[in-house]
């Protein structure tokens, strides 16, 4: 009976926002001709807005700022790592550590940890597959995209002073709702005592370090889409991860069945067209059904790789393939690697 009334909402503004800034970030890139490498921009430009709007509204030209130059640095940081196999597990490592690691700090360190650990991982898989890209170049990719964000950030905050809505109660943001201890030592209570968040960084830091360094040897996109599988699907506990994989397997599978079918009776440009339908959709419903999410995802990318030869069912049987074994890989870390402890009451 109250299921209906706790139903996440649909998030027509974040995916509003997410459209502008992806594009903005896009646009500029592809006008100043950078091409196809336009896309590093148009996410470097979501990952700055993503933080700051979720941020109180007090502090989100300083969430803004400090996404930037963190995605900046970790851009930085997937170029110089790029094509070394060591290099670059060791390097994703730390940050999946770091990014786990702040959730004990509460749920908006853990979005932000999150996005530090996307900010490495998109460039340094993406790098990896497009070879050539000079220092220089990746730079400016860096920047124009994080330009294109802080001037959404920019025109956010004009809007919500003009509309007036009161400020977020920081208390509320910053200290976790079952600690009175600030986020600051929460973490270092985590990293102290060795609990079961600090277990959960290592096994993710594990996990997808190792899958790094084997993705840069050869850029195998068998191997991207696995490692890709296992960065979303491992949860801080088992429960989440089954959750996780269930609901990705059964989005993925449900794309890749969509777009197979509509390629044997469609051209490949209506299914593009259909691709920025599936995108809206699948951000729209990303609080509220995950599995809606996964499968407009996968109808997008399995359209941009299908695209290449028009062999759409090809790329949706490796997707679907790839997808269950990451599932697979990411449910016997958490069952084999530092498994949780259990909680004394």
């Amino acid at each position: 009976m109250t299921d209906k009334a706790a139903k996440p909402p649909l998030l027509w503004g974040l995916t509003a926002i997410a459209l502008i800034s992806g594009g903005l970030g896009g646009g500029c890139a592809v006008a100043a001709g950078y091409g196809g490498q336009s896309v590093g921009a148009a996410i470097a430009a979501l990952l700055v807005v993503a933080a700051a709007v979720i941020s109180p509204r007090e502090m989100l030209w300083k969430a803004g700022l400090v996404s930037a130059t963190a995605t900046f640095l970790m851009l930085l940081l997937a170029h110089t790592t790029g094509g070394h196999p060591i290099a670059a597990g060791i390097s994703m490592a730390l940050v999946a550590f770091v990014g786990a690691i702040l959730a004990a700090g509460g749920s908006g360190f853990a979005f932000a940890g999150s996005l530090l650990s996307l900010a490495y991982f998109v460039p340094a898989a993406a790098l990896r597959v497009s070879n050539g890209l000079s220092l220089s170049r990746a730079i400016e990719l860096g920047l124009i995209g994080i330009a294109a964000g802080l001037v959404i950030v920019g025109v956010v905050v004009v809007l919500r002073a003009l509309r007036g809505s009161p400020p977020d109660k920081p208390e509320e943001q910053s200290v976790p709702a079952d600690a009175k201890i600030s986020p600051r030592a929460a973490i270092g209570e985590s990293l102290r005592q060795r609990d079961n968040t600090f277990r959960y960084a290592t096994r993710r830091a594990l996990a997808l370090g190792v899958a790094m360094g084997i993705f840069q040897i050869n850029s195998n996109q068998n191997v991207f889409w696995i490692m890709l599988t296992i960065f979303i699907v491992l949860g801080p506990d088992r429960a989440s991860s089954w959750q996780k994989a269930l609901k990705r397997s059964g989005g993925v599978i449900v794309g890749a069945l969509v777009i197979s079918g509509l390629s044997e009776v469609l051209p490949a440009e209506v299914i593009f067209g259909l691709a920025a339908f599936a995108l809206l959709g699948g951000v729209l419903y990303l609080q509220r059904n995950y599995t809606v999410w996964a499968a407009g995802i996968t109808f997008v990318v399995l359209t941009l790789f299908g695209a290449q030869d028009h062999d759409f069912i090809i790329w949706a049987e490796r997707r679907v393939v790839d997808t269950l074994i990451g599932a697979a890989i990411a449910l016997l870390v958490g069952y084999l690697v530092l498994p949780d402890r259990k909680q004394k009451s």
